[in-house]
């Protein structure tokens, strides 16, 4: 963790604690004072990726996931050490006209990061079909542990919402 600056590194601490204590059995909600460092992380893949393609190529992603590039290679690794699994990172948009998901992670969890803007979220288990939803707005610099055997969707934004998440992968050891 010795390249992340303090609070990332603070949020990937957090985060490790999050899972081993909500993981696979509930939704967590995470603040962090990391909340501009996730910011500088879009930019910085924001503008790599429309140099790489010239001036026609987005900046931004769709409601699609996009893969996070190099920029956020650091923090994935970092969060995937304290955790013994791999971590993927993605960027993707919720607009006031396009939601997200629903996306379950699987077996495995999830964090949706909210880098820019602010969305409602929705997350339910997969299994219980009965269980009630857990509906919360998120706003910049808040995370949400989604945990394993859970799908969540996002909607509401006012205005583009820039969302990283986070993808825990199996364990490693």
């Amino acid at each position: 963790m010795g390249r992340l600056h303090p609070q990332l590194r603070s949020f990937v601490e957090d985060m490790a604690r999050c899972v081993a204590t909500y993981g696979d059995r509930s939704p967590a909600l995470l603040w962090t004072e990391a909340d501009h460092h996730f910011l500088a992380l879009y930019r910085s893949w924001s503008r790599t990726r429309t140099a790489a393609g010239g001036s026609g190529a987005p900046a931004v992603p769709g409601p699609e996931p996009v893969p996070a590039g190099a920029e956020a290679a650091p923090l994935a690794a970092a969060l995937g050490d304290a955790l013994g699994r791999e971590v993927r990172a993605s960027y993707r948009m919720c607009t006031p006209d396009a939601p997200t998901g629903p996306d379950a992670p699987g077996d495995a969890e999830a964090c949706v990061i909210v880098v820019d803007g602010a969305c409602d979220v929705r997350v339910w288990p997969t299994a219980d079909t009965t269980a009630a939803a857990l509906s919360l707005r998120l706003r910049a610099g808040q995370s949400l542990l989604v945990p394993a055997r859970h799908v969540y969707a996002t909607s509401g934004a006012r205005i583009p919402t820039v969302l990283l998440i986070l993808a825990l992968g199996e364990q490693t050891w």
